[in-house]
């Protein structure tokens, strides 16, 4: 729950800030503006769950490797080991976070162009008014997910069905 409090406020601002940039420039003129529920598609996209699944894949292993560890090092080394898996947990939640705004922001603007909207902000942002692309945007990066994962289970597919050709 923290992780996902932490990339509402990251990739609201960031959505925000990349997207929104427009509205300064286009204050006066007839702009369309759209939004997303970035909060929906971080609890609904097939790409926040696969990036929370790789995340708590690795907080398993991380558990499982201090385990190993606290037995066979002295309390000072364990220390030392837990501070730099801290460090290593934290830099990939935040690789995680920015791989999920960048798909997010991508494919929002896809469909903003798509629609002919010139500006698209999180909903949170927009007090009224808008078109809300949320849905689009979801189901577009449903069907990239889905891809990557079909493509990705293929290629794994291809390897075992080598290396089983190789070993007769």
């Amino acid at each position: 729950m923290i992780i996902m409090k932490k990339w509402t406020k990251q990739i609201t601002l960031a959505l925000t800030l990349v997207l929104g940039t427009g509205l300064l420039a286009g204050c006066g003129s007839s702009e369309k503006i759209g939004y997303v529920d970035v909060t929906k598609i971080q609890l609904e996209s097939v790409k926040a769950k696969q990036i929370q699944e790789q995340i708590t894949t690795r907080q398993m292993d991380v558990v499982k490797r201090l385990e190993n560890d606290q037995k066979t090092k002295s309390p000072e080394e364990f220390a030392k080991e837990v501070q730099q898996t801290q460090r290593e947990m934290h830099m990939f939640q935040e690789a995680m976070v920015r791989e999920l705004r960048s798909a997010m922001n991508a494919t929002a603007a896809d469909v903003a162009r798509a629609k002919g909207l010139s500006i698209v902000v999180d909903s949170q942002a927009i007090p009224t008014g808008g078109e809300d692309i949320t849905k689009e945007v979801l189901e577009k990066m449903n069907e990239t997910a889905n891809k990557d994962a079909e493509a990705k289970e293929k290629a794994q597919k291809a390897v075992k069905e080598a290396a089983k050709e190789e070993n007769k």
